[in-house]
């Protein structure tokens, strides 16, 4: 998961390159380095070159790396990249989804390489009692100082800011193992890093998601406050406009299982991109948010501030930009298309100073109290008030 437009170098020492025999994929300047970089890469050099590509079990899975507990040595495995983390984690490690941890290798590693996609790797976060990971131990003995104990077994994945999948090589081998050998006997760095505060955020479902999956149109779930959605983000212009900045992404749609065009249907994705700028040629649409343009799937949405993000919140954000906003846009957006050559416009179409008159905190407020009312009705319970977007 390298740039490959990145000159490549020697893995030991940085110079010139010469490409393993085996593996086809490290360099090195000199059979002296390859001898001295050896006891790492010969764990999985042999494996990786043996690991047959072609019966690839679907095209959503990706190539990743199993570090098992009693194993000597790691090796690769196949991962569903249409799965989430935790059932990626669940399945892999033989635990329940509940006790899954991750951390994320991006940047500043020891190697002082950048990685164009995140290294997931996956782990059980607590233990009743005390027992090393013999593969992951094989690599720490490699350096110096006492590093931290991995227990049970541990996957690590290519990610992606889509929420997808990505094939490891061994190049991003040699990064998951300097990332071991970084750990220190106190607590893994990147381990603070995922286990970092948690954030309430919102996924919100497409069709298949919740046909397929059985979830939740609005599924509540929580991030790590230092989770790259807070780097590789979309925005809102109508969240911005009634003051509750947010972040997206969309997530990796999941394969429709047959000719279903409604799939990944989900209006959500689009109308809560769509363009408040009135200087932008997307004025109306979600043009500007490419990803989101006419792009149905499901999607996670979270505070820039990092306060928690209600389900109910959520909802009406969601709906205010579908029910409310969305027509008066589209509507403006079509006529701004047929303009005379006066620049009149031939209907009765809001102005943009007067939409954007309408697109503000006071509307929205209203519009989130009749969804709260609405699901106090149909619940018999009343909304946390805690939930109010603006306390």
């Amino acid at each position: 998961m390298d740039d490959p437009q990145q000159p490549s170098h020697c893995r030991a020492c940085k110079e010139s390159s010469l490409l393993c025999n085996k593996c086809k994929i490290e360099t090195y300047c000199s059979t002296q380095c390859q001898k001295a970089d050896f006891p790492i890469h010969g764990l999985l050099c042999s494996k990786f070159a043996d690991f047959d590509i072609t019966p690839r079990p679907s095209k959503d899975h990706r190539r990743a790396i199993l570090f098992g507990e009693y194993a000597d040595e790691p090796e690769m495995i196949w991962v569903a990249g249409n799965a989430t983390n935790a059932d990626v984690g669940a399945t892999t490690l033989q635990i329940e989804p509940h006790l899954v941890k991750h951390a994320y290798i991006k940047d500043k590693l020891p190697l002082k390489e950048e990685l164009l996609n995140p290294i997931c790797v996956c782990f059980r976060g607590e233990f009743n009692e005390e027992r090393s990971n013999r593969s992951i131990a094989r690599i720490t003995s490699m350096g110096f100082g006492d590093h931290y104990t991995w227990q049970g077994c541990v996957v690590a994945y290519g990610s992606n800011r889509w929420g997808g999948r990505e094939d490891l090589d061994m190049k991003d081998y040699r990064h998951v193992a300097e990332f071991f050998l970084s750990c220190d006997s106190r607590i893994a760095p990147q381990m603070v890093w995922s286990m970092s505060p948690k954030v309430k955020a919102v996924r919100v479902n497409c069709e298949g998601s919740q046909r397929y999956l059985n979830k939740p149109q609005f599924e509540q779930i929580e991030l790590s406050s230092n989770h790259y959605i807070f780097e590789y983000n979309s925005t809102s212009d109508i969240a911005d406009r009634i003051g509750i900045p947010i972040f997206t992404y969309r997530c990796y749609p999941i394969p429709s299982p047959s000719d279903d065009y409604d799939w990944h249907d989900n209006l959500y994705a689009e109308y809560l991109h769509l363009s408040c700028d009135p200087e932008s040629k997307g004025w109306g649409t979600a043009i500007d948010h490419e990803e989101f343009d006419g792009t149905y799937c499901s999607f996670i949405m979270v505070r820039q501030d990092k306060k928690p993000l209600s389900l109910c919140a959520a909802e009406a954000l969601c709906k205010y930009c579908l029910f409310e906003v969305g027509p008066f846009l589209e509507l403006s957006a079509e006529e701004d298309g047929h303009n005379d050559e006066n620049n009149v416009k031939r209907s009765g179409a809001l102005s943009k100073e007067a939409i954007l008159s309408l697109i503000c905190r006071q509307t929205f407020f209203l519009y989130y109290l009749k969804i709260a009312r609405e699901k106090e009705d149909g619940t018999q319970q009343k909304v946390d008030n805690a939930s109010n977007p603006y306390e």
